[in-house]
This record gives structure tokens, sequence and C-alpha cells, in this order.
């Protein structure tokens, strides 16, 4: 496998293209997920960003796991049913989690700090550093204790890893500014639409098909960082296909139509479905509450105000009144569309029906391929 001119020790943001980027040619998000691929391309001007180009498809119900030959065609596939121009794309690391940590450095210059991150890195990298893509973004400058401080969030994978995302990149045409972190495209799209407020805790949940990320904000600073793998909304389906002998797909129909009330329905079919959804839950909402106790026994002077859901699994009709009452937490489900103009085409097609939550990591990572 070849590398091309990568930069292997700042891959994650600056990978060096092959090519000049045009004048007008402005890199598209691409997210690809365990349930499908989706594309995003945003612009900006005086009166503020405008969503341009969306499109998606999703990966069958059925599979447990896309091979790489499925899907570069499904994503050649969708790239031809689109409009956008541009051949720039940045994407999410796919396939795996990275390793992520927050740390607080003091004050120092760029060059110092390329040189630090390295030495930090080795303390919580427990694999061999030579065969680590290790990058790092600077979040925000703090104050700590009177003294000058960088919030620090470093994100490690293996080159193997990174490396073969770009060739099924390129691959299918095109080329990559940068792999983005799913968390720091959450962070970006959260702060364009004025998410996150001073002094405030938030809790941001991310529910994908087979995992949960969940991260603590205090006042727009990830502090903390916790991900579930095995454990997302396929769940459900799984657990509605057993109890009712049905297929993944007429699951996937109930799921969506099913309101996750705080008390169970009078009738004997919505006991059962909403039996088996809370039953399949229920691993969810412990390990949320893990999430929880561990921050508040870590910081017992800090306060959650609110927790945020995104995510394909946020969909669930009243998820966060359910989610609310058993956490004790105010819950409110993220538009990521909310504060962004749409384009009239959008609005005329490709919006209609959308579950608006699916798409924040893709719109996070359109909203930084603007740089």
């Amino acid at each position: 496998m070849q590398g091309g001119s990568v930069k292997a020790d700042r891959i994650f943001k600056n990978i060096a293209l092959r090519r000049k980027k045009k004048r007008k040619e402005i890199p598209f998000g691409l997210d690809i997920g365990d349930s499908g691929i989706r594309i995003a391309q945003v612009s900006k001007n005086a009166e503020g960003i405008t969503l341009q180009h969306l499109v998606f498809s999703d990966f069958s119900l059925q599979a447990e796991g896309i091979d790489s030959f499925t899907l570069l065609n499904s994503l050649r596939e969708l790239l031809r049913k689109c409009n956008i121009e541009s051949r720039l794309v940045v994407a999410n690391l796919y396939g795996t989690e990275p390793i992520l940590k927050f740390i607080n450095l003091p004050y120092m210059s760029d060059e110092e700090l390329r040189k630090t991150i390295k030495w930090e890195a080795a303390k919580f990298i427990v694999y061999d550093l030579d065969k680590m893509v290790i990058d790092y973004a600077v979040l925000e400058e703090i104050e700590e204790a009177g003294k000058k401080k960088l919030h620090v969030a470093v994100a490690a994978s293996t080159k193997e890893v990174v490396l073969n995302e770009i060739s099924l990149l390129r691959e299918a045409g095109l080329e990559p500014v940068s792999i983005e972190v799913d968390t720091l495209a959450h962070l970006y799209m959260s702060k364009i639409n004025g998410i996150f407020k001073d002094d405030e805790v938030v809790v941001f949940i991310d529910i994908g098909a087979k995992k949960i990320n969940i991260q603590v904000i205090d006042s727009g600073v990830p502090v903390f960082r916790r991900e579930c793998p095995s454990i997302g909304s396929m769940d459900i389906n799984r657990a509605l296909k057993e109890e009712l002998q049905i297929e993944l797909s007429e699951a996937e129909d109930i799921k969506r139509r099913f309101s996750l009330n705080n008390a169970e329905p009078e009738d004997a079919d919505g006991k059962t479905v909403y039996r088996a959804i809370v039953k399949s839950f229920d691993a969810t909402v412990m390990e949320i509450k893990r999430s929880l106790d561990y921050y508040i026994d870590s910081f017992p002077q800090k306060m959650i105000s609110r927790i945020i859901l995104t995510g394909g699994g946020a969909c669930l009709k009243r998820i966060e009144s359910f989610l609310s009452q058993r956490l004790g937490i105010a819950v409110e489900i993220l538009n990521p569309f909310e504060d962004i103009r749409i384009s009239d085409e959008l609005k005329d097609e490709s919006l209609k029906g959308v579950n608006p939550t699916r798409f924040s990591t893709v719109l996070g990572l359109a909203l930084e391929a603007l740089g």
C-alpha cells in the first residue's frame, strides 16, 4: 500500500495534497458510519453558513459489517448521485475508534507544542509509537492557578488504519484534506450552532447503530469522553426481531413509529414492543449513568445542567422524556441544522422525512472543511 505524499506525523489535520486546491473548490464532509454513508457540503458568505448538498445511503440492516469492496462501491455510487464537483474531502476516521485524550499544557509556541505532544502521548499510549499516527488540536487557551495554559485534544490511531482509509478514498477518486475524529466534528458543529454556554456543564451523547459516545462539555470545552462499543440502536432492532419473530427491516419500522413513553401502553401488542425496547435500552441507560457518576465523583463542585442527544439512535420518539425520567436530568434532541441556512433545492427534496440527528457528524466535517 502506498501512502502517497502523506505527512504521517500530522495526518489527521494536515495531509499534503497531490494537487493544488482550485480557487472555488470547497472540500465536502464525508461520514462513513456503521449504518451508512453521508455526504454534506456547506458554503459561507456574509449572510452565514448554507447547506448546499446533503446525500446519504444506508447499509443493509442484515449486514454485521461492510467489507472494503462493498464500501468502495457504495461510496462510488453515492458520489455519482450527488452534484458536488469538488473531489476534496474531510472524512471521519472509519472502522475504529481512535485513542483520544484531553490534556492541559503550559502555554507554548506551536513548535514547542509539536515536540511536547509525542512525550505526552507516550504517557497514555501503550502501543509502539512508531506504528501510530499522533495528532492534536488546541481547543482553547485557559487560565489555571493564574497561569496561561492550552487545553489540547490528542488523538492517535495506527498508521495502518489511517493509510488504508486514505487508500480507499483515493480509489473512489477523492483527495483527503484531513481525516477527522467524530468527537471533534461534533464539537465544531455544536459551536457553530451556539449549543454550549459559558459556565455550563453539558453531556453530549451520540447514539450510533453499534456504539455510543459520551462527552462531558464544560463551558464549551470537552473535559471527559467515554466510548461504549457494542451498544447501540441496533440492539433494539435485534430485541424486537427476537421478541416478535420478524425481520430486521420490520423491526426498524416499528422502532421508528413507536413512542417511548414513560408508562407501558395498555394494549397487549404495545406492551410487548415497549418491554422489548426498554429491556434492550437498559444497557445504554446504565452506561450513561456510570459515566455521569464518574464525572460527578471526580468533579463534585460541578453540576450537569442538561443532556444533548444526537446520532441515528436519538430518533426514538420521546426518548428525551424517557431518559430524563431515568437520569434525573433535562434531556433534549439536537437539531444540527437549526442555525444553518438550507438551500432551496434541499428544502424541496433531500430533507423531506429525514431525521436531522443522523447528520451531526457529517455536518461537523463539512464545517471543518471550510477551514
